[in-house]
C-alpha cells in the first residue's frame, strides 16, 4: 500500500502540539498535529501524513476544507483538483505536497481544517482529525544587525531581518527618518519555496549620531494593522 508523507522541515513562526490525532480506519489513516499556532502576518504549515486506497484508476486529488464546509459541492481551502473552486483564490493559501500552507495569517484564519482524498471510486474525508489553527497577535520583533561600535566618518551597512520566512506578500521594512535614504530590500529564496526578507541600510555615522536610536519597523500590508519594530541605540566613536 503506497504511503504519502510530508513533514514541514523549515524554521517558521508557528508551533505544533506534540500530541497528534490518528484516524484508526482499516485503510484510511492520517497523522496531523492536534493543534497549530501561528502569529498574525506570518505563516503556518499544517503537516499531513496519510494512507489511502490507490488501486482505482484515475488521477488522485487532495483537498483541505474548513470544518463545516460541504466536501462534495463547496469550495475548498486548497486543493490539487483544478476543477474545484477555492474559498479565497490566491497564492497565499496552497498545498505543499499533502500539507496545508497559509501565509499572511489573519485572525479569521483561526478555524478547524480537515483533509480529503479522492481517486476514481475511492474517496475519504478524514473527519475524525480536524486540527484547529490558532492565530495570535504578532509577538516577534525584527532581527537587527548593527555593530556595537561605529566609527565616525566610516561607511557602515546595518541590516534588519523581518520575522518569519513566508511565501506570501512581502513585508515593508522602514527605518528611522534621516537614516532611510539609502536602504534597499533583499529577499532570499529558500529551498522550501519561502523567502527571507531583509533591509540593508548604508550610512556614514557622525559623532552627533552617538546615542541616537535607530528604529526598524516591519509592516505586513496583506494584514491590516499588523506591524512590529525594533530600536537599537547607536554608539559612535572617533576614528
Amino acid at each position: 500500500m503506497p504511503h504519502l508523507n510530508l513533514q514541514g522541515g523549515h524554521r517558521q513562526s508557528w508551533s505544533v502540539s506534540p500530541a497528534s490525532r490518528l484516524c484508526q480506519e482499516p485503510v484510511y489513516q492520517i497523522h496531523v498535529p492536534s493543534r497549530v499556532t501561528a502569529q498574525q502576518g506570518l505563516c503556518v504549515l499544517l503537516p499531513c501524513n496519510f494512507t489511502a486506497k490507490f488501486e482505482s484508476s484515475g488521477v488522485a486529488y487532495k483537498y483541505w476544507f474548513l470544518k463545516d464546509d460541504n466536501r462534495d459541492t463547496g469550495p475548498a481551502v486548497a486543493t490539487t483538483d483544478p476543477g474545484r473552486a477555492l474559498r479565497e483564490p490566491g497564492c497565499w493559501i496552497h498545498m505543499v505536497g499533502d500539507s496545508l500552507s497559509i501565509s499572511n495569517m489573519r485572525a479569521r484564519d483561526r478555524a478547524h481544517y480537515y483533509f480529503r482524498f479522492m481517486k476514481g471510486d475511492f474517496q475519504y474525508s478524514y473527519m475524525e482529525a480536524q486540527p484547529p489553527v490558532d492565530v495570535t497577535v504578532l509577538m516577534e520583533e525584527p532581527v537587527p544587525g548593527v555593530p556595537k561600535v561605529l566609527l565616525s566618518g566610516q561607511l557602515v551597512n546595518v541590516t534588519c531581518q523581518a520575522p518569519g520566512t513566508c511565501s506570501g506578500t512581502p513585508p515593508q521594512i522602514t527605518w528611522t527618518v534621516g537614516f532611510d535614504n539609502t536602504a534597499r530590500n533583499v529577499s532570499v529564496a529558500l529551498e522550501n519555496g519561502s523567502f527571507l526578507y531583509t533591509s540593508v541600510l548604508s550610512f556614514t555615522p557622525a559623532l552627533g549620531d552617538d546615542c541616537k536610536e535607530l528604529v526598524s519597523t516591519i509592516m505586513y500590508p496583506a494584514v491590516v494593522g499588523v506591524s512590529t519594530r525594533r530600536a537599537v541605540r547607536l554608539h559612535v566613536h572617533c576614528q
